[in-house]
């Protein structure tokens, strides 16, 4: 079966930026690093920009221990043209010659394993992230949560006192202290600091956790709380591909990661909201569905909170808010991990 690449994720990561790649007309040179974590490796390719645009990956149903990886666009020469990796899950990278074409071929040492693959931009380089299946292991359920903003782009302030992007930050730092205190469940922040950070990072951070859960934190500019899903993305407006193309590709297309996550990211948000509907008995709940960027490319149930306006200094200044704004959230968390084989629970309307 064969997959084309057709996105394009920034991604700050200073393993990929060391290598810098050999430019030359009517060739393709492309420098190869790699990195290898616990349970996955991570695969580079530095080029010139503008020349991974058409590049294939292909997994033969007769050759399950390689993937193939083709540039259907030029010749090409990757320095080095062999690596020893040999980390227990894969074993070397190579140049390959099949008839007319040539390939890095990856062999790898292990017969499961799922790979998830993107084009980063500043420098350009192809990324492969291959993780090791193992129905043996136990991994630690991940939950990951995106404090809003950050950096120069301090979201909405009021009255110099209050800064989206510090309240965001401050009630992830506490989500993530309760939710690591129940076993078996590990946390990651896309940002735990005041540093910029775009919404292809912050997706980019996410998948590379391989995440159980997905929550974006944001304030609102109006009273009450809302929690948005994604609406998903119309086919035809992302790549000019026929349609049975389009579907084949959508599992491995970061762009489309949401849509095949939607029922239950609908019911983690319906969790969350019962929770916070409980706990702020005084305040709107609302529960709305928008195409959101952040959300679209995260490959997991994704929601965005948005907490209520900053303009109650008294009620931004109390510890107890906060503390029990983050007690409802964990609860929907908790309740959603508990119960994610249910169905939706309610409908979402669409935000116009």
């Amino acid at each position: 079966m064969l997959w084309g690449i057709a996105l394009t994720l920034l991604l700050f990561d200073p393993f990929l930026v060391n290598a810098q790649p050999i430019s030359e007309t009517g060739f393709i040179y492309a420098e190869l690093t790699y990195k290898s974590y616990p349970n996955y490796t991570r695969i580079v390719l530095n080029a010139k920009k503008g020349s991974l645009k058409n590049l294939q990956i292909t997994k033969e149903a007769t050759e399950e221990s390689r993937l193939f990886i083709e540039f259907p666009e030029a010749p090409v020469l990757i320095k080095p043209s062999s690596v020893r990796i040999e980390d227990g899950l894969i074993k070397t990278v190579e140049i390959i010659d099949k008839g007319k074409r040539r390939y890095l071929t990856i062999n790898m040492a292990v017969s499961t394993y799922h790979f998830k693959n993107m084009i980063l931009t500043e420098p350009e380089r192809f990324v492969i992230d291959i993780f090791r299946t193992d129905p043996e292991r136990k991994y630690p359920i991940t939950f990951v949560i995106d404090p809003g903003h950050g950096g120069m782009d301090q979201g909405i302030t009021w009255s110099n006192k209050f800064k989206e992007k510090d309240i965001t930050l401050d009630i992830a730092f506490r989500l993530m202290t309760m939710l690591q205190k129940v076993q078996g469940i590990n946390v990651i922040l896309t940002r735990n600091k005041d540093i910029d950070l775009g919404v292809r990072e912050r997706a980019a951070i996410a998948n590379a956790g391989y995440p159980s859960v997905f929550i974006s934190i944001h304030v609102s500019m109006v009273n009450g709380f809302r929690i948005y899903t994604s609406e998903g993305i119309e086919s035809s407006t992302i790549i000019h591909k026929p349609k049975a193309d389009i579907e084949r590709h959508k599992q491995y297309l970061w762009k489309f990661q949401q849509e095949r996550h939607l029922s239950r990211a609908l019911i983690l948000a319906d969790d969350i909201r019962a929770h916070l509907s409980e706990t702020f008995k005084d305040e709107m709940v609302l529960a709305k569905r928008l195409p959101l960027a952040v959300l679209n490319s995260v490959d997991a149930p994704a929601i965005m909170v948005e907490l209520p306006a900053l303009d109650d200094t008294k009620k931004w200044s109390s510890d107890l808010f906060r503390a029990k704004i983050t007690l409802a959230l964990m609860k929907g968390i908790l309740k959603y991990h508990g119960n994610a084989q249910r169905a939706p629970a309610s409908e979402y309307k669409k935000e116009r």
